[in-house]
């Protein structure tokens, strides 16, 4: 889809939660750093909070400035208020099932965006697994970024596996987390229902 003549250039496009977003605008930073033609899809109501960061980062000389698009999120069509585009403003369980529903939503959108933007490649959030299958459909290749850290992964699949709170009396604070290579103590409370 993309023209190597004018060099690469990646699409990326986050999960509308900042533990997605920030690191997606670090890795398009990277991008940029080093020559890479770099946009970041978003929507209206993100796209503010992430613009002083792109700014910056522009203004600091890379050979590609990173560029921001917009689409705009289906909040009403899910039956959500205006201007609830990031899941930092949901509250309850339905509010979420909502916005998920409107995130789904957002795959015509993003199928027009890479036909505008004509990217040679994509890294999406696999939170929006739907983006997989419209950048085969398109012939695009797609990286999907997963920010969890792989000891946050690995630490909760040992808790999940050994259940190591069931058998902690319940007057314990902390526990060591079983199956890690290195003695690991979290306390009860960090678990955050990881069991």
């Amino acid at each position: 889809m993309g023209s190597q003549s004018q060099g690469l250039h990646i699409l990326f496009f986050p999960f509308l939660a900042p533990g997605h977003i920030i690191p997606t605008v670090d890795m398009a930073k990277l991008f940029s750093s080093r020559g890479v033609k770099s946009t970041i899809l978003t929507t209206t109501a993100n796209a503010p909070l992430i613009q002083p960061t792109v700014d910056r980062t522009n203004q600091s000389g890379h050979r590609h400035p990173i560029t921001t698009s917009v689409i705009r999120f289906p909040a009403a069509a899910a039956g959500l208020p205006d201007g609830c585009e990031n899941i930092t403003h949901i509250t309850t369980h339905e509010a979420k099932l909502k916005f998920l529903q409107a995130v789904a939503m957002l795959r015509q959108p993003f199928e027009q965006a890479l036909k505008r933007h004509n990217p040679d490649a994509v890294i999406t959030d696999f939170f929006l697994p739907w983006t997989v299958d419209v950048t085969l459909e398109l012939g695009l290749p797609c990286l999907v970024f997963q920010g969890t850290s792989l000891f946050a992964l690995c630490a909760y699949q040992s808790i999940k596996r050994h259940k190591p709170l069931e058998s902690l009396p319940s007057d314990a604070e902390s526990f060591i987390v079983p199956g890690l290579p290195h003695r690991i103590e979290m306390l009860r409370s960090q678990q955050g229902g990881l069991e």
